[in-house]
């Protein structure tokens, strides 16, 4: 049996720059800067700022329509196999609203009895805008994953289909 290892690079951003123009232009420049680096562990099980696996997945939300998610049962296809991944937790995930007009925006949450909770707080949701992402991160502990804690979904209200990613780091079991 072959080993996988898995790192990931957890980042976001935001940089400007501001120039004052004039007989003495002036400027400014922040940026946040945050990433953190999670990587398998040497031994052992993961724990603290480790994953050993993620998933990535994208397609099309037709209008009024919504794909359900399940983090115990993520389809993957990856070296040449397709394999359902089971995450006992997840340390990140990012989801990107590919759409590209006004009113192309994505819901995403946790519902029904098995949700996935601890991103929202609650079976609430966030809306993604267009050209725009939604990102949960906790490197150092993350969010369980368990018979009860596991689903969400991404839903389109719209009039038009909208293109979508989903990616997730973490720990499978």
């Amino acid at each position: 049996m072959s080993t996988i290892t898995a790192t990931a690079a957890i980042s976001n951003d935001i940089s400007y720059t501001l120039i004052k123009l004039g007989s003495n232009q002036q400027s400014e420049s922040a940026s946040l800067g945050y990433s953190r680096s999670l990587a398998s562990p040497t031994v052992g099980s993961p724990s603290g700022l480790q994953i050993n696996y993620g998933v990535l997945t994208s397609g099309s939300i037709a209008s009024g329509n919504k794909v359900s998610f399940d983090l115990q049962s993520f389809p993957k296809q990856s070296f040449g196999a397709t394999q359902n991944i089971t995450f006992t937790n997840i340390k990140a995930m990012v989801v990107e609203n590919q759409g590209t007009l006004f009113g192309e925006e994505l819901t995403i949450g946790a519902t029904g009895t098995n949700s996935f909770t601890e991103p929202w707080n609650s079976s609430g949701g966030v809306t993604i805008k267009p050209y725009a992402v939604w990102q949960y991160a906790d490197p150092i502990s993350g969010a369980v994953v368990d018979g009860s804690n596991k689903d969400f979904v991404v839903q389109n209200n719209t009039n038009s289909g909208i293109l979508y990613t989903v990616i997730a780091v973490g720990v499978t079991g």
